[in-house]
């Protein structure tokens, strides 16, 4: 899958497009289709919904530590953090693109499940490398409505 995504990104940073909405965008498409697969049930409670979002959905697709809690400052603002992101692991973005994440596709999965439970939300991805996980992902989740 990352060698998909990889040509997408390549393809994108050639047409000069939006390459986070755009992989966004396709992300929520896959995203569709893993609820699918995972008789993904609309869920009320959020606390809930983004469990089930964090290990039931994104665990089709890789299986890195995740943790999300809820942002201490900002009220409907969730920050799930990926150790190891899937895609930051496999692909290398050039300097002039700096700040773009690879992980945007996972946003758009994340909008998903949201959105299937009937919560609008903005998720973003910012790519956090320490020491010990230079592929560290933070997803912050704004809830748009409630």
């Amino acid at each position: 899958m990352s060698y998909l995504v990889c040509g997408m990104i390549e393809y994108l940073m050639e047409q000069r497009s939006d390459i986070e909405a755009d992989l966004k965008s396709i992300g929520y498409e896959v995203g569709i289709k893993l609820l699918e697969l995972c008789n993904f049930e609309r869920e009320v409670r959020i606390s809930t919904l983004l469990y089930r979002a964090t290990f039931d959905l994104l665990s089709l697709v890789s299986d890195s530590d995740r943790r999300v809690e809820k942002a201490r400052d900002v009220d409907r603002t969730y920050l799930l953090t990926d150790s190891d992101g899937l895609f930051s692991r496999f692909i290398s973005v050039p300097d002039e693109w700096n700040g773009l994440s690879a992980d945007s596709i996972v946003c758009g999965m994340i909008q998903a499940a949201l959105m299937a439970s009937g919560y609008d939300s903005e998720v973003t991805a910012f790519p956090e490398p320490s020491e010990n996980l230079p592929n560290r992902v933070i997803f912050q989740i704004r809830i748009l409505d409630l």
